[in-house]
């Protein structure tokens, strides 16, 4: 979408511009709040919700430029993606990653396949290698934003499955067509578990489920305080649902059903309450109160018997199950307790009816034998077991491990059938307020952001003691690198690789792993070339007093590397003659803390942040007392968290929570700012991704942008799933045609945008082709070739147009194109002869486009004898002609004649190449 497209749409959601110019001339994006009839807040005297982007500097006339933006407001936001119109459209390609163990396994009825919920679909897997062979779910039939899958429970017949979404609907589908057989609509829409029901003798399927009670449902019940039912559910084969209340609880951890659907089972904290339903008349519900936190229950399938397991380790069986027993409270029942694990039991299972399993937080499956009282443990699994499956025929065990991962083990002989490795990123945990403690606790699982492996194009993330590379164009587990092996049952806390980079041709890996914040460790690896593994070169013990806060890698064969520390400095570290690598240098400014670290894209310069001052310092001599040059945005800025240049170009972008500043280097003066909420920043071939909250209260909004302006070539709005925790800028695994006269050209620039959630999902953003439709709507060519053509370095020194393209296009884009062209004119005055060798190519480099722009072909004496006569020419230009006609056709000597007029930004131009100042 256009600025112009906005101005003319309209409507409640209209933005309004600011005009307010900055101290330094610099742009700025505001944030406005839009105004929205109707709402609610509207009422309350606060001001609605907008975005206005408004550039800050001034044209020549006194007027400014503003490029008004209007967001979606929450209620309205789209799944995909709004952009401009002048480039292609980006969608939304895949979706990978997310948790695959936050529901039990599935076998099939034959046993040939098991089933995992994925968010909003269900993936089949072999049971044999662990490939994905299905996937269906309402996303595929069509649906932009499918409900969550909650429960997957598996039907009568092979490779049929029930599925409980969050839309309070239930559908019966076929594994192999991918087809809703059957479909029904509940009244509770808050499942929270669901349990297997015995099917009656008149066809009609049943399911325990424990749902939340609404408060009217309180109110009616006469002040009943209970907030959760177990009800039990039956699906008719027209349609129809028949519910009917079990009993309540205050609280439902988890649910179990047993003796073919006659018994169900829920618990809470410390609470079990069971209840017999194949009985006639009223449920009889038995209530005990425990003194020990209750983790797991599970029904025998053939005794009258349940065992529970609690937090002490500890599994009891209790033969309770009566079927003439009236409903009773704290009934001294006879029990048979099993101890072997010394942790929380977080599972229970019955393999037939003589073989138990358990599993919790010590990786280790224990299969008990219930006739001997005997076991046998299956350890170095690798993880805590969450959930144990058995399938049909109980020769195979499903495993659901904390690190998102599924193992099959044959029950014959324990071996490992197949492995399902997930994004460990999206584990589950027992709450959400428990894994943000955990990860609050550990560092952030994402210090270091969606790090890209060079070569392979795989997502590197740190973990606890490894760190794990992700393919998300295959949702598939790559590798796993162990940086810092631990005891899973030792009391200490477990390390967490808090840091990882890699050289830009990945012979290098850098790690930074810590323990509970007291010990940090700093890791260089080399990549064997043989193996294709990481073998680890040199470790530096406690690197920075009180850890490392960024780490950075010099592009180049023989890299530098950077790490910001919490001790007030800068360390530089290089790779010495005997391949360990050791500390060369130490920088600091004004005994501020650095947060950030990054290096240009040829490895000159190095910028450091320190609070909020980017210090710039000469990579090839590291050795020095203090920066080359300091920027500062103003003086209330605060504390950057971020550094990074833009590839190609002349620009760094520095950010922190509050805003984020583009630096023209040639200038050294603010380019432009987005003053909004940055929350992450990715950039790959000149393109910055940044997701910031442009609206409070609100997902955030991801925009590319080209860093030579604010105006966003195109707008992602974040996922369904809610939130960005991080970007990536990636390869496009499609490459699309550039030549096509109809094109459009490529806001990302052959690269794909993937936005990390939350929640562990991936999903991909890449622009799409131009179809005929869109290409007989698309702007004139002209638009087009002035936003994908790139001019030759000093042909917009004296504002001379360009093929007329400048003189032809659209008024806004002519106006960009004077105002461009006028900031480098007054930029050329001051910058070339002071500007940093970094950020210019060498002389001989730039010297032909500058003779082109500049000079014209000396007319030779074959030329002339060409044209068909001989030419005028004094006897000092022709004896000049003779000598020197094996030199090129351009040249800075030619006669003064035929040179043209040279601006003064020219001459100063030439002057400096004289000196030699660009090497």
């Amino acid at each position: 979408m256009t600025p112009a497209d906005v101005r003319k749409e309209g409507g409640a959601a209209e933005a309004t511009t600011t005009k307010k110019k900055s101290k330094r001339g610099s742009k700025t994006v505001r944030i406005q709040e839009p105004e929205h009839t109707g709402d609610k807040r509207k009422k309350r005297g606060k001001r609605p919700a907008a975005l206005d982007l408004t550039q800050g500097d001034s044209d020549s006339d006194g007027q400014q430029g503003s490029y008004p933006m209007t967001p979606q407001t929450p209620q309205m936001r789209p799944h995909v993606t709004q952009s401009s119109g002048a480039y292609r459209r980006i969608l939304q390609t895949q979706v990978s990653g997310g948790a695959l163990t936050n529901s039990p396994v599935v076998f099939s009825a034959d046993s040939s396949v098991f089933f995992l919920a994925k968010d909003s679909a269900v993936a089949v897997y072999n049971v044999q290698n662990g490939e994905v062979v299905q996937t269906f779910g309402m996303a595929a039939q069509g649906e932009q934003r499918a409900a969550e899958v909650h429960a997957v429970v598996a039907g009568r017949r092979a490779k049929e499955v029930y599925t409980f979404s969050a839309d309070a609907r239930v559908r019966l589908w076929d594994g192999d067509s991918a087809r809703v057989l059957g479909e029904w609509a509940l009244d509770e829409a808050a499942v929270l578990a669901v349990a297997d029901g015995a099917e009656a003798e008149d066809g009609v399927q049943g399911f325990f489920c424990a749902v939340r009670r609404g408060k009217r449902a309180s109110l009616r019940a006469g002040g009943d305080k209970a907030k959760y039912a177990v009800v039990h559910v039956r699906l008719g084969e027209k349609g129809e649902v028949h519910v009917r209340e079990v009993f309540r609880m205050a609280g439902v951890v988890g649910l179990a059903a047993g003796q073919r659907g006659a018994w169900v089972g829920a618990f809470g904290k410390f609470r079990v309450q069971l209840a017999h339903v194949a009985r006639a008349g009223e449920p009889a519900v038995h209530v005990w109160h425990l003194a020990e936190r209750v983790s797991t229950l599970a029904f025998h399938p053939a005794e009258a018997a349940v065992a529970v397991g609690d937090w002490r380790g500890r599994i009891v069986q209790w033969f309770c199950l009566d079927s003439d027993a009236a409903g009773s409270t704290d009934r001294r029942v006879a029990q048979q307790p099993m101890h072997w694990h010394a942790r929380r039991v977080n599972a229970v299972v019955f393999a037939g009816s003589h073989v138990m399993l358990s599993g919790g937080d010590e990786g280790v499956l224990v299969v008990w034998q219930l006739a001997t009282g005997s076991r046998t443990c299956l350890s170095a699994l690798g993880s805590e077991i969450m959930g144990i499956a058995v399938s049909s025929d109980a020769a195979l065990y499903a495993l659901t491990m904390r690190d998102n991962t599924v193992r099959v083990v044959a029950a014959a002989d324990r071996a490992l059938v197949a492995v399902v490795q997930g994004l460990e990123y999206a584990q589950p945990a027992q709450g959400a307020s428990t894994r943000r403690l955990a990860r609050r606790l550990a560092g952030g699982a994402l210090t270091s952001g969606l790090v890209v492996h060079p070569t392979t194009h795989a997502l590197a993330l740190g973990g606890p003691g490894h760190v794990q590379l992700f393919s998300h164009a295959r949702d598939r587990h790559v590798a796993r690198i162990s940086v810092a092996p631990y005891t899973r049952v030792s009391t200490a806390p477990a390390p967490h690789v808090a840091l990882v980079q890699f050289s830009c041709d990945g012979a290098w890996m850098a790690t930074v792993d810590a323990r509970d914040g007291s010990t940090c460790f700093l890791k260089f690896w080399a990549l064997d070339a043989r193996s294709q593994q990481y073998r680890l070169a040199t470790r530096v013990d406690m690197p920075h007093a009180g850890g490392v806060r960024a780490l950075a890698f010099q592009p180049g064969d023989r890299p530098l590397c950077v790490t910001a520390g919490r001790d007030a400095c800068a360390r530089v570290w290089q790779q010495g003659a005997g391949g360990a690598w050791t500390c060369v240098a130490r920088w600091q400014f004004r005994g501020l803390q650095p947060g950030a670290a990054a290096f240009s894209a040829d490895g000159s310069t190095a910028a450091v942040a320190f609070g909020a001052h980017v210090t710039l310092w000469d990579a090839q001599k590291p050795v020095q007392a203090a920066p080359q040059a300091t920027l500062l945005a103003s003086a209330d800025a605060p504390r950057l968290r971020g550094l990074r240049f833009v590839a190609h170009t002349a620009y760094l972008a520095a950010w922190s929570r509050a805003r984020m500043d583009v630096w023209n280097m040639l200038t050294g003066s603010v380019w432009w700012t987005l003053a909004a909420r940055v929350r992450c920043v990715a950039e790959r071939l000149g393109v910055l991704a940044v997701a910031a909250h442009v609206v409070k209260g609100c997902a955030p909004v991801v925009m590319l942008l080209d860093p030579e302006h604010p105006q966003p070539l195109a707008t992602v709005l974040a996922p369904a799933a809610g939130g960005v925790e991080a970007l990536a800028l990636v390869p496009a695994r499609e490459r699309l045609a550039e030549d096509a006269p109809d094109a459009r050209p490529d806001a990302l620039r052959g690269s794909a945008l993937v936005v990390m959630t939350p929640a562990g999902l991936l999903c991909e953003y890449a622009s799409v082709g131009v179809s005929d439709g869109d290409a007989a709507a698309a702007e004139p060519p002209v638009q087009t070739a002035v936003a994908r053509r790139r001019p030759m370095l000093f042909a917009e020194l004296d504002a001379k147009p360009i093929d007329g393209a400048a003189k032809d296009a659209a008024p806004m884009d002519a106006e960009r194109v004077r105002r461009a062209m006028r900031l480098v004119r007054a930029a050329v005055q001051s910058a070339y002869a002071a500007a940093p060798h970094h950020v210019l190519p060498p002389a001989s480099a730039m010297f032909a486009q500058f003779a082109a722009s500049q000079l014209l072909p000396r007319a030779t004496e074959e030329s002339q004898g060409g044209a068909g006569g001989d030419a005028p020419a004094d006897d000092e230009g022709s004896d000049r002609a003779e000598s020197d006609q094996d030199d090129d056709a351009m040249d800075v000597d030619a006669p003064a004649a035929v040179q043209p007029p040279v601006s003064a930004a020219s001459a100063l131009f030439a002057s400096a190449l004289q000196r030699g100042f660009a090497h």
